[in-house]
Order: structure tokens, then C-alpha cells, then sequence
């Protein structure tokens, strides 16, 4: 869960006037009593607002804002997040947030006032409830997947139209490679960083090819790539495709009037389910055991037609690891460039608290591949996540001396 504590969370000073967010709600409100900003995982800022009348009115409403300097592609984003949340009201009726009203400045921001569907966050929902109230939400969250992908199969082409007017999260086979070579220079940069070897952040590892030798492995990256596809990425690619939420994550579902509802649909994109199973059932702070976790899949496969399980779920299953194996390298390399990041800034306890979830997420990629049949044992993925963690080890507490 992030939060943006460098913007000014008084809308007023950073441009947004109460007219404006006023003219996009009607219904007789003059004026913006409160505001405060949202802890969410969403890139974007999300304010709640309370909004008031002469008249004794009141009533809440959730911004969010879509910038420039958080997000390079802002517009489309905001564009395409609100035309999938009107389909989805269409379609998906009270499982997702109404909007009142959206506008964009080009080049500035833009701005989508929704529906607030209150603070009763799945996440912390599932941690402070018994094993009985954990397992109904556990239940809940994976039966309004089943509901969101068979609206999204049945309007598909609708969908389809929105997402792929703009090449933007797209999961294909180059993406899933680039994302591994990102991933990999940003956990070597870290390596140099922390042995002083480096002194920057870096470009994101976007086009160079990981240096391995850095590490003392006997391995190129070449043939690391072309294994990965060979096995990871062709799994995820061949599977049915899917309109996935892409970042169905715990901290995106809230309970409201008894039902689970989702946000967030700024990276909607098409792709295996089982990367939005991963992302839910795989996530940290849940905590599912095995059991837990093979229950949630076994629930959604039940939950699917026929024409997706020919496979079988033992294949489904394989699948769902493989996607988790991506998710956790994208998130392992991601933290260790906010560990770079923050030790650049003076800000050591957030350094140490990023590396040790990178390390954490490198653990959870060895945990994938022991669930995946014996020849993935030798996997070079595997053997860089095992060094990685070893070297990176040492440095845990030293971030802080």
C-alpha cells in the first residue's frame, strides 16, 4: 500500500477549485467540507471529500487524481479508466464504484469523481477477522472474480476495444521478457549500490542486458530469457485469454451494504485469470496457507465454463504459479529500486524496509517453483533468485549504520 505524502493534500492550492469538483456532482451541493487523502495501492491520488449544501445536505464522495509526474500516461489512463467504469456500471451493476463526473487538462491532470464506497478495506478486514469471517471473504473475493471475468467474456469485444486503444499494459511475450530484464538490472543495480559499486539510481534497467557475471554465476542472460520463455512465459501466453482487472489486489476491495466491491481499473488489460488470481491469493499481508490458496483456485476453476477447463485444473494450477513467479520478480525488482531510491534520500529505515520485501519477494519466487513439476528445479531464474538473496542478506541491517 502506498501513499504520495510529497503532494499537498489541499486540492484547492494544487489547482482543483471546490467549483469545480462541485459542477461535476450536482444535485444541489455548494461546497467542500472536508477532504483527506486515501491509503491505497492505486499510482494515481485518492482523496474522500465530504461535500455539503445550505439546505443541511451532505454526502461523500472519492477523488481520484490522474498526474503527470506520478504517471507519464495519464491521459489514457484516466481516459480509459473511465469509460471501462461506465461499462462496468452497465454491466457489473453496484459491484464497482458510480461516477459522478471526470475532467481532464491536457498536459496538467485529470480528475474522476466516484461513488465512496466507504473504508472497510478487504485487507484489513481479512487480518482482523477469525478463521470462520477470513474464509467467507476468502469465498467472496474469489466468487467476484469469477462474476467480473464472465462479464468481461460476455461483452468481451466492448472490452477489448477500450483496452486496446492505446498500447498500455499489455501482456504479451515481449512484455513478460521485458519485465524480466527490468526486474534483473534493478535487483544488480541494488547488488552494486549496496557494495559500493554503484552511486544512482539507474535507468530502470529498461534496454541493457543484465550483467550476471556480476554475481559469479556461470550463466548468460540469453539463455536465462530464452528459458523463461520457454517455460514461464509460454505458459502464461498459451492459456485462455481473459479481460483481467490486472492488479485485483486485497487493498482494492472494500465491503459495502454486505458486498464485496472492486476499484481500480486504470491497467485493465487482457490476459490468463490467473494473474489476477495470483496477485489476490498470493498476497502478502493475507497470509493464505497452502490450503487456503489451492481452496481459492479450486473454487474459481469450479466456478468456470467448460470450455475453459479442457485442460484440466492441474494444469490451471501450474499456470497460476508460473504467473506468480512473474508477479514476484516485477515486485522484486520494483523494491529494490525503491530501496536505492530511498537510500539515496537520507531515509534508511525505508530502505531496509523495501529490501526486505524485495528479499521477501525473491522467497516467494523459490516457493513457486517448488510447486512446479521437478524440471523446473534447474531453472536459471531460480538458481539468480537463490544468489540474489544470499547476497543481498548481509545488507539488511547495515542499511541502517
Amino acid at each position: 500500500m502506498l501513499i504520495h505524502p510529497n503532494q499537498d493534500s489541499n486540492l484547492n492550492k494544487n489547482g482543483i477549485s471546490e467549483e469545480t469538483i462541485i459542477s461535476m456532482i450536482g444535485n444541489g451541493f455548494d461546497r467542500v467540507e472536508t477532504q483527506s487523502s486515501i491509503i491505497t495501492g492505486s499510482r494515481n491520488l485518492l482523496y474522500r471529500i465530504r461535500l455539503g449544501s445550505g439546505g443541511g445536505h451532505s454526502m461523500n464522495a472519492v477523488i481520484k487524481w490522474y498526474l503527470p509526474e506520478l504517471d507519464r500516461f495519464f491521459e489514457h489512463r484516466f481516459r480509459r479508466e473511465e469509460k471501462l467504469l461506465a461499462l462496468l456500471d452497465r454491466w457489473f451493476t453496484q459491484r464497482v464504484p458510480r461516477v459522478y463526473g471526470g475532467i481532464i487538462v491536457p498536459n496538467r491532470y485529470g480528475l474522476l469523481v466516484m461513488e465512496d464506497l466507504g473504508k472497510d478495506q478487504l485487507e484489513n478486514l481479512f487480518q482482523e477477522g477469525d478463521s470462520s469471517q477470513r474464509q467467507q471473504l476468502l469465498s467472496q473475493a474469489v466468487d467476484l472474480l469469477s462474476e467480473l471475468h464472465a462479464v468481461t467474456s460476455r461483452y468481451y469485444t466492448q472490452f477489448h476495444r477500450i483496452i486496446y486503444s492505446v498500447e498500455l499494459d499489455r501482456l504479451t511475450a515481449r512484455t513478460y521478457a521485458r519485465k524480466l530484464r527490468i526486474a534483473l538490472n534493478r535487483m544488480l543495480n541494488l547488488y552494486r549500490f549496496l557494495n559500493g559499486q554503484s552511486h544512482e539510481l539507474g535507468n530502470g534497467g529498461d534496454t541493457q542486458a543484465p550483467r550476471l557475471e556480476e554475481l559469479g554465476l556461470q550463466l548468460e542472460w540469453h539463455s536465462v530469457r530464452d528459458s523463461f520463455e520457454a517455460t514461464t512465459i509460454r505458459a502464461l501466453i498459451s492459456s485462455p485469454k481473459n479481460i483481467i482487472h490486472n492488479s485485483y489486489a486485497p487493498s482494492h476491495l472494500l465491503l459495502h451494504e454486505g458486498k464485496l466491491k472492486v476499484l481500480d481499473f486504470e491497467t485493465m488489460t487482457v490476459g490468463a485469470a490467473q494473474v489476477d488470481l495470483a496477485e489476490f491469493l498470493r498476497f502478502p499481508s493475507l497470509g493464505l496457507n497452502a490450503a487456503e490458496v489451492h481452496s481459492g483456485l479450486r473454487q474459481y476453476y469450479d466456478n468456470l465454463p467448460a470450455k475453459y477447463t479442457h485442460q484440466g485444473f492441474e494444469q490451471f494450477e501450474h499456470v497460476f504459479w508460473c504467473a506468480n513467479i512473474s508477479r514476484s520478480l516485477d515486485y522484486a525488482g520494483t523494491l529494490a529500486r525503491r530501496c536505492v531510491k530511498y537510500q539515496l534520500s537520507g531515509e534508511p529505515q525505508e530502505a531496509q524496509a523495501a529490501l526486505t520485501r524485495s528479499r521477501a519477494y525473491l522467497e516467494e519466487l523459490l516457493l513457486s517453483y517448488q510447486q512446479l513439476p521437478a524440471g523446473y528445479q534447474a531453472a536459471p531464474v531460480r538458481e539468480l533468485a537463490e544468489t540474489l538473496l544470499e547476497r543481498l542478506a548481509p545488507a539488511v541491517e547495515k542499511l541502517l549504520l
